[in-house]
């Protein structure tokens, strides 16, 4: 339909501005303009979520419709969640806060303009609204499904400016401890699913994940399949053909290239489960769409009575290890690629890669590729959040001439994914490692917290944030976390033994962090204080002042000094490691 044709439509309209904006922009006009339209911008992407159009943008307010009540209200309470999450993080008084109308009404487009009463009514229903709320009317009120998590309050007919008849009018919120309904999949035949748009470049991998065979329990295997979908939109790695779509392909005799080229989708998994008694054999493999080879291929056996077990236990560690195939095969790719061809999405899975050697060179080249990324497209969240953690690495390893500064930017760069998306698991992620080494421990924890309710099957992400964990002095969950993530994905990489050493030594078992630092074949010289400190306490001093003098010569610079970027709660143990290399060698 063109918009200069007059049309009028029945529609779930919703109206929403910025409370007391001019008070904002006198504080800070260019700051306050700019996070309006990132407030407008996130809650479009929301709207768009939740089957809606964002019709316009009016100075501080933004209107919108959508087919359904119920994805108004969804979308208005999850951006509201959202909004308030972000701006607890902002610092200053800049705060953009959104109060929201929800009416059903007739809407008329001409002209690119959007007008009609129902309009009207949503802007007036708006206004009773106090900030960060939502109000809506009582024909709306009706429609809902009352399994929906909301909670209302009747605020009584209102009188409202240019309706001569009094409209019902209820407030409503979230019940207590509910999160807000997720969006409904599009369940188009041709439509790919794409979980997590918000926060990355339009270039990442897709994936399709099919039905998975089973004769004995055909349920069984399309219960695994699309529970092992949901889990990898988590991820927000790639993007997931939605089962709908997928899962029709599953009984038809095509290729993986066909099937891929009919879903838009760069990879397909395929699965097989085969039932006798209580004994379960699963087997998976993902495929390259576009050449057809086989990725990776996996048999596992389980023996129980318990069904749900056995879905809970495969999907937990397919979704990891397909996680981790995909990345990988990914990150080899983009190897290859010359700088100059390289797209936004290649620049941040290259810096990516580059940055797990883990030295000084490797950090200011994963930063060099990560900024070329940004530079590229300055809405990829995972980017921004991503050259936090350069600067948290750059920082904590005394790689900056100007330490402050360096842990300053990372907070800037992860505030500034987490404003790109707020919903996104990595994005708390980075907060959280950037709190941490700000000794804002409680937040740190707090952030950890939340990253790990949205995503716990991240393997990365279960073995990077138990540095929060064994800072903070619980390190018996630390070391439980990263055995967790070895187990949900066995080819996982060698770093994954230094971060369990580390928990190791801070429990006092020194013996085994030994055994464990021993197992990595080229230990990075960020975790050699660790081993040094290990070797010393287990009276191994001939190899802790070998251990010195390669570190020293991988890191010319270390000292005691760096100790002080270490991040422990508790000084006393800061203490005794500077005590310990002191008497292995490291200069003052």
């Amino acid at each position: 339909m063109e918009r200069d044709q007059l049309s009028r439509k029945l529609a779930v309209l919703l109206h929403a501005d910025v409370v007391e904006s001019t008070s904002l922009v006198h504080k800070n006009e260019t700051l306050a303009h700019e996070r309006i339209q990132g407030t407008f911008r996130r809650f479009s992407e929301i709207i768009s979520n939740y089957g809606g159009a964002a019709l316009e943008i009016r100075g501080d307010a933004l209107v919108a419709e959508f087919a359904k009540a119920s994805d108004a209200v969804g979308a208005s309470l999850a951006f509201q969640t959202a909004n308030t999450i972000l701006n607890e993080q902002i610092s200053d008084d800049i705060r953009p806060v959104l109060r929201i109308g929800i009416a059903m009404g007739e809407v008329v487009v001409a002209d690119n303009t959007v007008t009609g009463d129902g309009i009207v009514l949503a802007q007036r229903l708006e206004q009773l609204a106090e900030a960060g709320c939502v109000v809506i009317q009582g024909a709306t009120h009706e429609t809902l499904p009352r399994r929906l998590p909301f909670d209302f309050t009747d605020l009584g007919e209102q009188s409202l400016k240019g309706f001569e008849v009094p409209v019902r009018a209820f407030s409503v919120t979230l019940s207590a401890g509910a999160k807000p309904p997720e969006p409904e999949l599009n369940t188009s035949a041709s439509a790919v699913r794409v979980e997590g748009d918000r926060f990355s470049s339009d270039e990442k991998p897709a994936i399709a994940v099919l039905a998975f065979e089973s004769t004995a329990d055909p349920a069984f295997g399309v219960d695994l399949a699309n529970d092992i979908n949901v889990e990898l939109g988590r991820f927000g790695s790639f993007s997931v053909a939605a089962p709908h779509s997928s899962f029709v392909y599953s009984s038809q005799s095509l290729s993986v290239v066909d099937i891929a080229e009919q879903l838009a989708v760069k990879y397909v998994v395929e699965g097989r489960v085969q039932i006798s008694g209580n004994r379960f054999r699963i087997s998976v493999q993902l495929s390259d769409g576009v050449t057809g080879q086989q990725l990776w291929a996996e048999r596992y056996k389980r023996e129980t009575e318990d069904m749900f077990e056995v879905h809970d236990d495969i999907v937990e560690v397919v979704s990891a290890s397909l996680e981790h195939k995909i990345e990988s095969h990914e990150a080899t790719q983009k190897m290859r690629i010359a700088d100059g061809m390289l797209s936004a999405f290649d620049c941040y899975t290259k810096g990516r890669e580059i940055f797990f050697a883990r030295t000084r060179e490797a950090n200011a080249e994963s930063k060099r590729l990560i900024e070329q990324a940004i530079s590229m497209d300055d809405q990829f969240s995972r980017a921004h959040g991503f050259l936090a953690f350069v600067y948290i690495y750059e920082y904590r390893n005394g790689w900056s001439d100007d330490p402050q500064k360096s842990l300053d930017l990372a907070m800037q760069c992860a505030l500034k994914a987490f404003s790109l998306d707020p919903a996104d698991a990595v994005c708390h992620w980075r907060l959280s490692s950037c709190y941490l080494y700000q000794r804002e421990f409680e937040r740190a924890l707090s952030e950890y917290e939340k990253a790990l309710v949205k995503n716990s099957n991240h393997a990365g992400f279960l073995v990077e944030t138990a540095t929060i964990l064994i800072y903070t002095g619980q390190v018996d969950k630390g070391i439980d976390q990263i055995q967790r993530a070895m187990r949900v994905n066995p080819n996982h990489p060698e770093w994954f033994y230094a971060q369990l050493a580390w928990a190791q030594l801070e429990a006092g078992d020194e013996e085994n962090a030994c055994a464990t630092f021993a197992k990595m074949n080229n230990l990075p010289s960020i975790y050699l204080p660790l081993h040094i400190d290990a070797l010393m306490c287990t009276n191994n001093i001939a190899q802790a002042i070998e251990k010195t003098r390669l570190l020293l010569q991988k890191e010319p610079y270390f000292s005691l000094r760096n100790v002080d970027y270490m991040a422990y709660q508790d000084e006393r143990r800061a203490e005794a490691l500077t005590d310990s290399l002191r008497a292995a060698g490291i200069p003052k």
